[in-house]
């Protein structure tokens, strides 16, 4: 399994409103799509939480994550993270982070590697996206799952299995991405281990 839906309940319309009136917060921080061979070259980042330093390295394997500036400028996200919490029970978070996805944009193929995505489980709450979004992932076994996820869903994603995104639409996919340890939720397959 790469995907598994949790929930289908989640109000995102504030945030929506509040990307709308801070569309400059898209252009604070953009190491994410402007690394060399990154995956997420079509993609903006607002960097909500994250490692404490912008580095390749840190990305993936840095474990600790700190409160950066647009998190105290966007309430709205804390909202949300609050309604993740309330339906996960998580012990601890990590990253958080809102994406933003270009109309007719792709998010390449690539694999989470490093201690971090070892340590955390992904989520992901889309904002809004339309009907041409589609999440990709391919299972150890070679199958390819696919999910069109809708706005206010709440969705937990295997980012250790290889995935990418199509965004086949007039209109930006975003979607806000939360890492965090929430028990009972461990890769159903062996190499990951039991999550404390």
């Amino acid at each position: 399994m790469v995907f598994k839906k949790i929930s289908d309940s989640i109000d995102v319309s504030q945030m929506v409103a509040a990307l709308y009136y801070n569309h400059e917060v898209w252009e604070h921080i953009k190491a994410r799509q402007e690394t060399p061979g990154s995956p997420h070259s079509e993609t903006k980042t607002i960097f909500l939480r994250w490692a404490p330093d912008q580095s390749v390295e840190a990305a993936f394997n840095q474990i600790d994550a700190v409160n950066y500036p647009a998190y105290d400028l966007l309430p709205e996200a804390a909202d949300l993270v609050s309604a993740f919490c309330e339906a996960t029970n998580p012990t601890k978070i990590g990253r958080v982070i809102i994406t933003q996805l270009k109309p007719y944009g792709l998010i390449d193929p690539h694999v989470d590697d490093g201690a971090y995505p070892d340590h955390y489980q992904r989520f992901h709450i889309p904002i809004s996206c339309g009907a041409g979004s589609v999440f990709y992932g391919k299972k150890g076994s070679g199958d390819t799952e696919s999910a069109r996820m809708k706005a206010g869903e709440l969705w937990w994603f295997d980012n250790k299995q290889t995935h990418w995104v199509e965004n086949m639409c007039d209109a930006p996919r975003v979607h806000m991405i939360i890492d965090a340890v929430v028990p009972g939720m461990q890769r159903d397959y062996d190499k990951i281990k039991e999550i404390d």
